[in-house]
């Protein structure tokens, strides 16, 4: 039963390193021969479609081992959180500006319709305030 539930074990919304704990606490019970082999093929084989980059990257190295496996899983999720958070940086920032410049448009173009509101103030102050010419 513990082999049946190993074997058709899928990653599914859990991190590479969560599925490679899974896996091996599943394995314990299992009573393996080759553990730690059988437990990297079954990972790499049932990781999801959305890590198929760290599936080759796997794949390329003919000495692979489950602790070399582990340590590329490692590795391909800090660096998927840290273009993350590049990502969340870019568009926060890129946000900024926009509404930087936004801010500057309406405020540049306030300023000159109150420039140009005062200006005609003045002009209207100065042709009320002149003698008529009757």
């Amino acid at each position: 039963m513990e082999r049946n539930r190993f074997f058709n074990s899928r990653q599914q919304g859990q991190t590479l390193l969560d599925f490679i704990t899974q896996l091996k606490n599943i394995a314990a019970s299992c009573e393996f021969r080759e553990r730690d082999s059988i437990i990297k093929d079954i990972f790499i084989c049932n990781m999801s479609n959305q890590y198929n980059y760290g599936k080759e990257k796997l794949l390329e190295d003919p000495e692979l081992t489950l602790d070399k496996a582990e340590e590329v899983a490692s590795r391909l999720v800090a660096s998927r959180q840290h273009v993350s958070a590049l990502q969340i940086r870019d568009s926060v920032s890129s946000h900024l500006s926009n509404h930087q410049i936004s801010n500057l448009g309406r405020s540049h173009s306030q300023g000159r319709s109150h420039s140009h509101s005062s200006k005609a103030n003045y002009n209207h102050r100065l042709s009320s305030n002149k003698p008529s010419s009757n």
